[in-house]
């Protein structure tokens, strides 16, 4: 029985491929980067943080760098997403957090 032969990438292919593997290494490099930065630790409550959110987030023109990325525990991380809690600020050396007013009233 005859294999069918195995095409061969084109160019095109193998430059994408590549391409692909650098920014792949670079997300690596910059999410270690500011895990570093951040000693480990949620920016909005101090607790172990393991998720990065985006300050300015992807879908508005936000950039995967350091200035763009802070880490943030699952549980802040859900609650900037769900309009709980409010991220102010340019980049990550200015960048503040704030509670719901609604919320904060009801913890209160």
């Amino acid at each position: 029985m005859r294999r069918s032969p195995v095409a061969k990438p084109t160019p095109r292919f193998v430059e994408k491929l590549i391409a692909k593997r650098e920014r792949d290494r670079e997300t690596i490099r910059v999410r270690a980067a500011v895990r570093k930065r951040d000693g480990g630790k949620c920016r909005c409550c101090g607790k172990p943080g393991f998720d990065l959110h985006h300050i300015v987030y992807r879908s508005r023109g936000g950039k995967d760098t350091e200035d763009n990325l802070v880490t943030t525990c699952r549980a802040c991380h859900t609650a900037i997403h769900q309009h709980a809690l409010k991220v102010y600020g340019a980049d990550a050396r200015s960048v503040r957090f704030e509670w719901h007013a609604a919320l904060k009233r009801r913890t209160a």
